[in-house]
């Protein structure tokens, strides 16, 4: 079937991945709905997507899905048909359960979980009506929570299950549930995450140094160009079939197969391995170029 005339909803649409996205949906000949907090005015100034809103076949929606998520209320951001719902919004959050405000873990939550949730419910008459797909960007994280990635991992890990039970309720409807696992991409993210250093135990204050240089080092090096994950939503969309969980990027390889060994084994030799690794990364002295966020 062509695209020609089918409909999107895509939320997080001026981030890395929504921006790729948007311009490889509007090539494909989709109508896109993006969701974008602040409107055109944060939208990427780029040739296509211009010509996209001018020609009628990008519409922007000025959404903050915080507010929206506050309200409780599922209700439809488009009218009419939808083909695809596609949720990228969410944010990160870096630090160790010990000292993560309860406050900064629902506020990650409302954005990672309870958002697309909401739009998912709000949307899923359109999309049961079409025989429509759900992708959901959730992280590698997911498959394998690692170090002072518990909190947003845990997100991720809500996102799955709840998908994954609605993949199965909805299949005898015609509509398609995919989740989306990226790795390390070059989206800008590395520089926006914040940190919360485990003040509460002073023990943990240098492997999460090491750790956090680990990390920032590796997303920035490993990084990967966000076209993979364009083309990877935009294969689901049109496509309709593939396996619920979509393992991409840097590190997904390594996950697939830790994921083969029996839990009793996996976890000492991830950490042994993990451990070793991160050692050989460069360190940071807490707070140098650290872009840490002090709790207040």
């Amino acid at each position: 079937m062509g695209t020609e005339g089918r409909t999107a909803l895509v939320t997080g649409a001026n981030g890395g991945f929504g921006t790729r996205l948007l311009l490889a949906m509007v090539a494909s000949g989709w109508r896109v709905t993006a969701v974008v907090r602040g409107g055109e005015d944060r939208l990427a100034l780029h040739p296509a997507l211009q010509k996209a809103l001018r020609a009628g076949q990008l519409a922007v929606l000025d959404l903050d899905l915080d507010a929206y998520v506050r309200d409780g209320v599922a209700r439809p951001l488009v009218d009419g048909p939808l083909d695809a719902l596609v949720n990228i919004a969410g944010t990160s959050l870096f630090g160790s359960v010990s000292d993560v405000p309860l406050a900064d873990y629902r506020a990650l939550m409302r954005l990672n979980v309870e958002a697309p949730y909401l739009l998912v419910q709000a949307h899923l008459p359109a999309l049961a009506r079409a025989k429509g797909v759900i992708v959901q960007t959730s992280s590698l994280s997911a498959a394998m929570p690692i170090p002072y990635y518990g909190v947003y991992a845990s997100t991720k890990l809500a996102l799955e299950g709840w998908s994954e039970a609605l993949a199965h309720e909805v299949a005898p409807l015609g509509v398609s549930v995919f989740c989306v696992q990226p790795g390390a991409f070059r989206t800008g993210v590395q520089h926006r995450m914040r940190f919360e250093p485990p003040a509460s135990l002073p023990a943990l204050l240098p492997s999460f140094r090491v750790f956090r240089a680990f990390v920032q080092d590796a997303g920035i090096r490993m990084a990967e160009d966000p076209d993979r994950f364009a083309e990877r939503v935009l294969h689901l969309v049109e496509r309709r079939s593939g396996a619920f969980r979509q393992p991409l990027g840097p590190g997904s390889a390594v996950v697939r197969w830790a994921l083969r060994i029996p839990e009793r084994l996996r976890h000492p030799l991830v950490r042994a391995v993990l451990w070793a690794r991160i050692h050989r990364a460069p360190s940071l002295a807490m707070g140098e170029r650290s872009g840490v966020v002090p709790r207040t």
